[in-house]
């Protein structure tokens, strides 16, 4: 199936109970385009990444999912929405390769087994995260690492049209950063629309089109990089004094410490 309209949420309300956990927020992700989604502990990054992969419900507002329109209860989209959480959990027992072919389950009517679209799917994505030389072994023998690595490319066997990764570059050295992100413009210049929640400031100029900075559950800035990465914006939002490297086009934000 065809995205024309792959994300669009417009005044999104969030809430577990009592407690209101995104409150009237807004944005778009066209085909194509990278979201990185940055903002505090507890600012709304992941409830709004669960909202869109169909976990939580939507309790306000509206989200639009391949052309489709969510306004309350679950969504759900697997056959086009690929959700990576910050700490992927899988059978420590499973061989890798078992856990990359559970990935394409669901995509059809009946899964008897894996067909020849199923097989080369899963082997294209542990190729394009480096992770095939890992298919014979447990999961639970991984590093954390390793570990973040198998499950992106398990959400890229499923050839997804909007594809949610909460956290991707956590507990990953600097050379699989750079895999990670080169994968996510990869991704984008498929047509794939990707949306990033990420503390890694550092990285977001390297991938993102467009930034939407959380705080308490509210939109605080929405638009491109260059733009919303100030360093006024992000020391209101952080409550942290920061020390600004770098200039136009690649701008690093790192804490001040105080000797």
């Amino acid at each position: 199936m065809e995205c024309m309209r792959p994300v669009a949420v417009r005044d999104l309300v969030v809430r577990y109970r009592d407690v209101v956990a995104v409150k009237g927020v807004s944005f778009d992700v066209g085909r194509g385009e990278v979201l990185a989604i940055v903002g505090p502990n507890g600012a709304g990054k992941t409830s709004v990444l669960r909202v869109l992969a169909g976990i939580t419900p939507v309790s306000g507002g509206s989200v639009t999912l391949c052309d489709k329109v969510f306004r309350s209860g679950r969504v759900w989209a697997s056959n086009y929405v690929s959700y990576v959480p910050a700490w992927p959990m899988a059978d420590p027992w499973a061989r890798v390769a078992d856990v990359m072919a559970a990935s394409r389950y669901g995509l059809s009517r009946a899964f008897i087994g894996l067909g020849r679209d199923d097989r080369e799917a899963v082997l294209a994505a542990a190729e394009e995260l480096g992770v095939a030389q890992f298919m014979g072994r447990f999961f639970g023998e991984l590093s954390s690492g390793e570990k973040k690595l198998v499950v992106i490319a398990a959400a890229l066997a499923r050839n997804p049209r909007v594809l949610l990764l909460d956290e991707p570059t956590t507990s990953l050295d600097v050379r699989n950063q750079g895999v990670v992100v080169s994968v996510v413009r990869r991704l984008a210049s498929r047509g794939v629309a990707v949306v990033v929640a990420t503390h890694e400031l550092h990285l977001v100029t390297l991938y993102a089109d467009k930034v939407l900075v959380l705080n308490k559950g509210s939109a605080i800035a929405y638009g491109d990089p260059g733009t919303v990465l100030r360093k006024e914006v992000l020391e209101g939002v952080y409550g942290a004094e920061l020390l600004e490297v770098g200039g136009e086009g690649l701008k690093v934000f790192l804490p001040r410490v105080q000797r």
